[in-house]
């Protein structure tokens, strides 16, 4: 027989919309520096 782990995986906690969108802003700020972060790095390796 198979032994099947089930992970729990925890809800989000529910907020009011302007919270969420603040949350949800603030992550795509974080997500646009690591991209630009990124593409520095692989004009450096590039370029140099």
């Amino acid at each position: 027989m198979f032994n099947i782990v089930r992970m729990s995986i925890p809800l989000p906690p529910v907020t009011d919309r302007t919270t969420c969108l603040h949350e949800r802003n603030a992550l795509l700020d974080r997500e646009k520096a690591h991209t630009r972060a990124g593409d520095a790095l692989a004009a450096d390796r590039c370029c140099h």
